[in-house]
C-alpha cells in the first residue's frame, strides 16, 4: 500500500487526541477530582495509554514511516517530522504494551499515595508505590539496554543524548564557579527580606497572578489558572493551556513566581503551530506523553521566572502592581529593597522556593539519589536518611521532617525518574537564550519595564517555540545562539547580577 504524508498526519492526530484526553484526565485528577476517584481514574488512563500505544506501534505504522522516509517529494520539515516519528516508533516498540499499561496504573495510584504521605508526613504511605516505580524503572533500563550506566536510559528519555558522564561533568564545572560566588554572597551584607513573609490574603494573590499572566502572554481566552499541590502546566491545544499554582498566605513569592514560571511553560505551548497538531513539530511530547526536550521546556519557564521576571527592569512594572494589590504590606518597602529581596539567597529545604544559585544543589541531590537508586546502589527505604545527609553536606541544613524533605516533589510519584537534571540544564539554556534575545530585540529592558512584551514573545515563538520537537535541546540552542550549551553564560549572568545586589 502507498501512504501519503496526509495519511501519516491524520493518524498521528488521532493518537494525539487520545493523549490529550489523558492529559485532561490527569489535570482533573490533580485539581478537582474527588479523592475516592483515584482507582477508577487510574484504570481509565491506563486504558487510554494502552490504546494509544496499540495505535502507534501497529506494524503498518512502521511500514508507513519507512516508506515516507524515502519519499523525495516531502519538504525538509515534513521529512524531519517523519524521521522523528520513526525514532519514537522504535522507542515505543522496545517496551511491551502490558508493561506500559502497568506503569500507568502504578503511577496513577502512586500520586494519591504521595499526596497522603506528604500531607501526613508519613513516608511509609508512599513506600510501596515508590518501590514499584523504582523496580519498573530498573526493568526499563534492562529492556531498553544501555552502554555505560542504567540511569542513562532515563536521562535520555527527557533529554536525548544526555548521560551520567555528561551530567556529572556539568555539575563539576558548576561547582567550581558557584561555590566561590556563594562564599562572597554569604560574607556580604544581606538584603532585607522580612516583607516577603507578611500576611498576603490568598484572594489578592490570585488577583495579582491574573494580572501578570496576560503580560507574559497567557490571556483568559486561551488559558486558565487553578491550584494544585505541585504547580504544573498542561496543554490540550495551543489555544487551551492550563496552569496551576499554589498559595501560601505568608509567602508571596511562592505563588507569584510559581505563576510566572508556569506562564513560561504555557507560552512555550501557545507558540506551537496548530496546523501541525499531532506531528512532532506541533507537540513537545512523544505519543506516550513524555516530553523529550525538558531542558528546553524548563529554559522557557526559567527565562521568564528568573532572567526576565526578576530583572531590575521588570521591577519597574511588577513593584507598582504588588504595592497596589498589597498597599499595607508594602508601605515601608522601596522598589530597590523589593528587587533585592526577591533575588536574595535564602538557603531552604524546598526546591521550588530556592533562589537561583542554591537551587542547583537541590537538583544535584535528587540527581544523585535517582542515579544510585536505578543502579541499585541504594534502596527506596534508604532515601529519607540519604536525602537528609546530602542536605547537610551541600547546604548545611537538615529537614525537620519528610514533608519538607524527600516527599516534597511530585516527580517520583509520577514515575518521572531522569527528569530532575533538566531543571539545572534549563537554567543554563535560559541564560544563553537571554543573551541571544537581548542581541535581537532592541530596548529589551525599557519594553519589559512598560509591560510591552510582544516583541519578546514573537522572537521566542519564531526561533524556539514553533519548532516543537524537530530539534533536540542542544541542537536548537546551537541553531538559535550559534553554539552548543555553554554554562559560562549562566555563570556570567549570575555573577553580574549578584555582584550588584550584594555590592562586591
Amino acid at each position: 500500500m502507498t501512504y501519503t504524508f496526509d495519511d501519516y498526519h491524520e493518524h498521528m492526530a488521532k493518537i494525539t487526541d487520545i493523549g490529550k484526553a489523558m492529559r485532561l484526565q490527569r489535570w482533573d485528577k490533580n485539581t478537582y477530582m474527588p479523592h475516592e476517584g483515584t482507582h477508577p481514574r487510574a484504570r481509565q488512563i491506563a486504558t487510554l495509554a494502552g490504546l494509544s500505544q496499540t495505535l502507534f506501534t501497529a506494524d503498518w505504522v512502521g511500514d508507513m514511516l519507512q516508506q515516507l522516509i524515502t519519499d523525495d517529494t516531502l519538504s525538509d520539515r515534513q521529512k524531519r517530522n517523519v524521521q522523528q516519528s520513526l525514532v519514537d516508533y522504535n522507542y515505543a516498540k522496545a517496551m511491551p504494551a502490558e508493561w506500559t499499561e502497568k506503569l500507568v496504573r502504578v503511577v496513577s495510584q502512586a500520586h494519591t499515595a504521595w499526596v497522603d504521605a506528604k500531607k501526613g508526613d508519613d513516608y511509609s504511605l508512599f513506600l510501596t508505590s515508590f518501590k514499584q516505580i523504582v523496580e519498573m524503572k530498573r526493568e526499563e533500563s534492562e529492556l531498553r539496554g544501555y552502554e555505560n550506566h542504567p540511569y542513562d536510559v532515563h536521562i535520555d528519555k527527557y533529554e536525548p543524548g544526555a548521560t551520567v558522564e555528561k551530567i556529572d561533568a556539568v555539575f563539576v564545572e558548576l561547582k567550581k564557579s558557584l561555590l566561590p560566588l556563594l562564599q562572597k554572597i554569604n560574607q556580604a551584607e544581606q538584603p532585607r527580606t522580612d516583607f516577603l513573609f507578611r500576611y498576603f490574603p490568598v484572594d489578592k494573590q490570585r488577583e495579582l497572578s491574573n494580572k501578570i499572566m496576560p503580560i507574559i502572554g497567557l490571556t483568559s481566552d486561551k488559558s486558565r489558572l487553578d491550584t494544585s499541590a505541585h504547580p504544573f502546566s498542561t496543554r490540550m491545544a495551543p489555544s487551551d493551556v492550563r496552569i496551576t499554582t499554589r498559595f501560601s498566605a505568608n509567602n508571596l513569592m511562592e505563588s507569584l513566581y510559581s505563576t510566572i514560571h508556569e506562564c513560561g511553560h504555557g507560552m512555550h505551548s501557545i507558540g506551537l503551530n496548530y496546523d501541525d497538531y499531532g506531528l512532532p513539530s506541533g507537540e513537545y511530547e512523544r505519543p506516550d506523553g513524555v516530553s523529550t526536550q525538558m531542558a528546553l521546556a524548563e529554559s522557557q519557564a526559567r527565562l521568564w521566572e528568573n532572567n526576565l521576571g526578576r530583572s531590575k527592569a521588570f521591577m519597574d512594572l511588577l513593584y507598582p502592581m504588588v504595592k497596589d494589590t498589597f498597599p499595607e504590606q508594602m508601605e515601608d518597602v522601596s522598589q530597590e529593597e523589593f528587587w533585592k529581596g526577591v533575588n536574595s539567597l535564602q538557603k531552604g529545604f524546598i526546591r521550588t522556593d530556592a533562589d537561583e544559585l542554591t537551587y542547583h544543589f537541590h537538583i544535584m541531590i535528587r540527581y544523585e539519589i535517582e542515579r544510585d537508586l536505578i543502579a541499585g546502589a541504594i534502596e527506596v527505604e534508604d532515601v529519607p536518611n540519604i536525602w537528609n545527609t546530602k542536605y547537610k553536606e551541600y547546604l548545611n541544613i537538615e529537614p525537620k521532617n519528610n514533608t519538607e524533605g524527600c516527599l516534597q516533589d511530585v516527580h517520583w510519584s509520577q514515575g518521572s525518574i531522569g527528569y530532575f537534571p533538566s531543571y539545572s540544564l534549563g537554567s543554563f539554556y535560559a541564560a544563553q537564550y537571554e543573551a541571544a534575545l537581548r542581541k535581537n530585540v532592541q530596548d529589551c529592558d525599557p519594553k519589559l519595564a512598560l509591560g510591552e512584551t510582544k516583541e519578546i514573545i514573537a522572537w521566542l515563538k519564531e526561533n524556539i517555540h514553533q519548532h516543537g520537537r524537530l530539534y533536540s535541546s542542544e541542537d536548537l540552542c546551537e541553531r538559535v545562539t550559534g553554539e552548543a550549551l555553554n554554562i559560562q553564560h549562566f555563570i556570567d549572568y549570575a555573577t553580574a547580577k549578584y555582584a550588584e545586589i550584594y555590592s562586591f
